[in-house]
């Protein structure tokens, strides 16, 4: 039995219906821009993963583990302690006044969970806050006195009451003043500038010097002259303790004197004792001081010794003595101690670079004319740099350094001579054997010498520097480079379009303010459209250039460790000193044409999958009659749920329907072979078949699978079901392999044909933005000798890949591995939940995309191109998206499908009418209150016979017939 809700419910569906056909056209064109915009991404995401309820049971386990570590505090008299805390509080803190009239913690104890013993202490309180002098025996009588003492008087009439008695009967005029707002969004156009980095690798090879040098160890030394007077009337014996620091003297025990006198310098501790350099201090002789101020004759028959030299170890504070050689008679004594304070503030050859060239001679010029000459050494044990000596075993002789490994530090002099590429050959041999792409082994003898091949990119004003690094194993013993890689960025800056909304609100009312508070009525939010975009086409890379054949559970996939974006190592040659070069890269690879190829097969590849739903739809259901009713009604409206498309409407672009189910599934299976079909010639005609069957694969009756296009004639194998396959198991890989082969069949015209075709196909690649460098190193290596070095690179499917791979190992500390053993490990899905994609920068790729023509903009974002003949999916004479609403509209009455539908609800019905509804016999009439005033009437009426019934389904005041 149907209820009055199930029939609201219905009507409102039905109401739905039309309201949908009633929809204006307009609104249909307008949206289709925005529609067109999403589907020409052709993003979706994947492997979304919903941590919500593993976050919930991680929090009710840690809820558990807390409640299982409480325990309930301690009390013993006045004092509460918390146990595993070093911390407790007494009750008088808590509750003072309770303390001061005898409770004690024991007595609150007791009257906890006792309801009679509760009251009695209530009851207790109150007698004594009557008359008790304290602040809650007056607060006490003030609540008292407001609860029972005052007067209640009739507020009826209160003005404050009456004047919100009057705004609650008329609030719709004061909300008109209040809530009149209204909010209107725009997209203005706007631009990211993004720069999209064209990374060139050169060589700098040479020798650290031109021919010949000289340099020379220089020593740095600081000596400070120091006199230290002291003197004395005496018998025999006198001891002194000099500070220098404060240029004071005092005797010390033993002394045998009447009257003393000193004469001490004041000296800077800082410039006496740099910081971090060695020095000392030696007594390099003693005079008389013979006008020393003591009374006596002088006698200059004694002994003048420093007992403990003022050192910058013990502050400069030392001990002298002046002692008599025979004490038998009073003279008068005086000394003047000669000191000399030296350190070394710095030492180094000041030709570096020279220096160490001569292990790079022994190294890299041996049987040559090359010399190197030096001079200096050790004589004595010493030797003197810029007149300072300096001794073995001695601080100073720790800090001198040798030129270069194997020389002697005590050198003061190194000369190089005929440091020429002649004499030097550490460019010249011949390099490893390899095949190459025609079959013929190549030995190259190097036998001249290029200094560098950076001109190109030194001269073109495009080009920035961006590093200079070392080559793997061109480094002699000493740390000179004989060959080095530089790094340039030609790229460039693309200014790609995106929509910044903002947001503004209008609010008519004259009152937007609530005291000091008022709204702020316009907003804007960031120009984030284009990297949103950005985001998704990365989540839709996840799912084309990821992997799981990993299997467990007796064949499952483990989606937690499937591979994203893999890696392959790739490298390529080059002479060291130019000649052979296989690092080259082809100047005629299109960055376009591989962009082209990615994306039409990826919408091959999401029409072949995406066909699955239903055949009909809502704009077939309104074209024909409705069947029995409801359940016809119903079904209607799951295909206007579905947003009146279907897998027929979607393959064929037309306006017409077809007659059947089996008609339409049979058309659909046709175009979309017919689809697959114009993909694959398009791929063989542009690309060449190899490239077409690196993407593609036919498919016969009883699964057997052979090429999809005839390499011969290059026609299309149309006996069997064409599929994406080919030789990878995604698609990134498919398409970056399928291009690739295009490039070494077709465009490889620059690059030196003696090369490997494994470095074509790095040199295709990297054009296409797809590698990562990660280093170079020499791989030839004769007698120490670098003839041959190798560039290595990570290479990956597609540049999306390889710039969220940069992106993502810089934030999981993932390293790249050595130049010669590169480490271009995938992703895995476990780790994206790691990844802070925020911070995944996707700029070069809007750049990549904008420069190539596959970001949309105002000129190609329009019904034609995106849904019509410009359409992908055009397999013929395909109508856009507006001219196929139009004709689908064409010819459908929306008044009479109304009322149909509205007429086959009620007959439906007629069986399972509710009690509650106005229908009367027809001996009485019967009036039904379909327009829902309330009252029935004449446009109402509906009378029901025993075989007919009458409805007013055009409310012209007349009933119609109808069956």
């Amino acid at each position: 039995m149907l209820n009055r809700d199930c029939l609201i419910f219905r009507a409102v569906t039905v109401l739905l219906i039309v309201a949908t056909f009633w929809t204006p056209l307009g609104v249909t064109v307008n949206n289709a821009r925005v529609l067109g915009l999403l589907m020409s991404l052709g993003v979706a995401t994947a492997y979304a993963e919903d941590n919500i309820l593993s976050g919930a049971e991680a929090g009710r386990a840690f809820g558990s583990a807390q409640m299982d570590k409480f325990t309930n505090p301690e009390m013993q008299g006045n004092t509460v302690t918390f146990p595993g805390l070093d911390q407790s509080l007494d009750m008088s803190q808590m509750y003072p006044d309770a303390v001061s009239n005898g409770a004690t913690g024991s007595d609150l104890e007791d009257v906890y969970g006792d309801e009679h013993a509760m009251q009695e202490a209530g009851s207790a309180a109150q007698e004594r806050l009557k008359d008790e002098n304290s602040t809650d025996g007056m607060a006490y009588r003030v609540l008292i006195d407001t609860t029972q003492n005052l007067s209640r008087p009739d507020l009826t009439n209160d003005p404050i009451f009456t004047q919100t008695d009057e705004v609650n009967a008329n609030i719709d005029l004061y909300t008109s003043g209040f809530a009149d707002c209204s909010k209107d969004t725009t997209f203005d156009q706007g631009t990211i500038a993004a720069h999209v980095p064209d990374y060139q690798y050169c060589d700098r090879s040479g020798l650290p010097i031109d021919d010949s040098c000289q340099a020379k160890q220089v020593v740095r030394s600081n000596e400070i002259p120091v006199s230290v007077r002291l003197g004395a009337y005496m018998l025999s014996t006198a001891n002194y303790e000099v500070d220098l620091q404060a240029g004071t003297w005092v005797v010390t025990n033993p002394a045998n004197g009447a009257q003393y006198a000193g004469e001490v310098p004041v000296l800077d501790y800082d410039t006496v004792c740099p910081a971090g350099a060695p020095s000392e201090v030696t007594q390099t002789s003693s005079f008389d001081w013979t006008k020393a101020p003591v009374p006596g004759g002088f006698d200059s028959s004694a002994y003048y010794r420093v007992l403990e030299m003022p050192t910058c170890e013990n502050d400069l504070v030392g001990i002298f003595q002046i002692q008599d050689n025979s004490g038998k008679q009073w003279f008068k004594y005086g000394a003047d101690f000669r000191l000399s304070f030296r350190s070394i503030t710095d030492a180094y050859w000041d030709n570096p670079e020279c220096a160490k060239a001569a292990t790079t001679v022994e190294e890299f010029c041996a049987n040559s004319d090359a010399q190197v000459i030096t001079d200096g050494g050790l004589s004595g044990g010493c030797a003197v740099f810029d007149g300072f000596r300096i001794c073995e075993g001695t601080e100073f002789a720790e800090v001198l350094t040798p030129p270069a490994p194997g020389y002697s530090k005590w050198l003061s002099t190194v000369t190089i001579k005929g440091m020429t590429p002649d004499n030097c050959p550490f460019w010249k041999g011949q390099m490893e054997c390899w095949t190459d792409a025609q079959g013929v082994e190549q030995c190259p003898d190097i036998e001249e010498f290029s200094a560098t091949d950076c001109q190109e990119y030194e001269q073109d004003p495009s080009c920035g520097f961006v590093s200079s690094d070392c080559t793997k194993g061109a480094e002699s013993g000493s740390g000179q480079c004989l060959s080095r890689t530089e790094t340039w960025d030609c790229g460039y800056d693309q200014d790609v379009p995106t929509l910044e909304s903002n947001t503004e609100y209008t609010c008519a009312g004259e009152i937007r303010c609530m005291g000091m508070e008022c709204g702020t009525e316009n907003s804007s939010t960031s120009q984030d459209f284009a990297r949103a975009a950005a985001a998704l086409q990365a989540a839709e890379a996840i799912r084309q250039d990821g992997s799981c054949e990993q299997a467990v559970d007796g064949g499952h996939h483990d989606v937690e460790d499937c591979k994203i974006f893999q890696g392959e190592a790739m490298e390529c040659k080059k002479a060291v000193g130019g000649y052979v070069d296989c690092c080259e890269t082809p100047d005629n690879v299109s960055m376009g044409d591989y962009l082209n190829l990615m994306f039409s097969a990826h919408k091959a590849m999401t029409t072949s999958i995406g066909t699955g739903g239903a055949v009909g739809g809502a704009w077939e259901t309104l074209r024909t009659p409705y069947q029995a009713g409801w359940d016809h009604v119903t079904s209607a409206w799951d295909s206007v749920k579905g947003g009146f498309a279907n897998a027929y409407d979607s393959l064929t672009g037309t306006s017409k329907a077809a007659g059947s189910e089996v008609a339409k599934t049979g058309v659909i299976a046709k175009a979309k072979q017919k689809f697959m079909t114009k993909t694959v010639e398009w791929t063989a005609k542009a690309f060449g078949p190899e490239a077409a069957n690196a993407l593609f694969v036919s498919v016969g009756e009883a699964g057997a699978q052979q090429a999809a296009v005839d390499s011969a004639t290059g026609q299309v194998n149309a006996t069997g079901q064409l599929q994406l396959g080919g030789a990878v198991g995604n698609l990134l890989g498919g398409v970056m392999l399928a291009y690739t082969i295009y490039t070494i069949t077709k465009l490889l015209i620059q690059i030196i044909w003696a090369c490997e075709p494994e470095e074509f196909e790095l040199g295709a690649k990297r054009e296409l933005k797809s590698c990562h460098y990660t280093g170079s190193y020499c791989a030839s290596e004769v007698l120490g000798v670098c003839v041959e070095k190798r560039q290595s690179y990570c290479c990956f499917n597609s540049p999306l890949s390889r710039i969220i791979q940069e992106q993502a190992r810089a934030q999981l500390g993932v390293g790249w591995g050595d130049e010669e053993d590169p480490d271009c490990r995938p992703l895995r899905t476990s780790q994206l939940n790691d990844l802070d994609w925020d911070r995944i920068n996707l700029d070069e790729w809007l750049g990549i995309l904008s420069a190539n023509g596959h970001w949309p903009n105002a000129d190609n974002l329009n019904p034609a191109d995106l849904t019509g003949a410009g359409s992908a999916l055009n397999t013929g004479d395909r109508e856009d998206v507006v001219t196929r609403t139009e004709g689908r509209i064409d010819g459908i009455d929306i008044t009479d499908k109304r009322h149909e539908a509205a007429n086959d609800i009620v007959t439906d019905l007629d069986d399972y009418a509710p009690s509650d509804v106005p229908l009367t016999s027809d001996d009485g009439g019967a009036k039904a209150d379909w327009d829902e005033d309330g009252v029935p009437n004449a446009t109402d009426n509906c009378t029901f016979t025993a075989n007919a019934s009458q409805i007013d389904r055009d409310r012209n005041g007349v009933g119609d017939d109808c069956e």
